[in-house]
């Protein structure tokens, strides 16, 4: 199990958090930690990751300290998704605007045939 934390240098609440449950890491290799931090930005700064890895009755655990100091780079090579918006919400539209429109459809011919009928009379 790997647990890390990420914080900004200067505060006390977690920017992100990951939490990986069955994994395993080699001795003397590396493990890129990728924090989903939504729609926040990072900041040019001091920042630290506070990790615990868990193996069988064995845990490691440390803290990590980093500066970022390309922080643009970063924000605009990142995937920020603000407003994610389904494929299924235009379905769900474009059916209703047909119903309406046949609706509106069938209004106006059944009163279009009112008035032919009221006609003749």
């Amino acid at each position: 199990k790997i647990d890390s934390t990420l914080y900004k240098s200067s505060k006390q609440e977690p920017l992100a958090t990951i939490n990986l449950s069955n994994r395993s890491i080699a001795p003397t290799s590396t493990l890129p930690l990728l924090y989903d931090l939504g729609t926040k930005k990072l900041e040019n700064g001091k920042y630290f990751s506070h990790i615990r890895i868990e193996h069988e009755d064995v845990v490691w655990e440390w803290d990590e300290e980093f500066e970022i100091s390309n922080a643009s780079e970063i924000n605009d090579a990142a995937l920020i998704v603000k407003n994610p918006i389904s494929k299924m919400y235009y379905v769900i539209i474009a059916i209703i605007g047909c119903i309406l429109l046949l609706f509106l459809l069938l209004f106006f011919l059944l009163f279009k045939q009112k008035r032919r009928n009221d006609e003749e009379v």
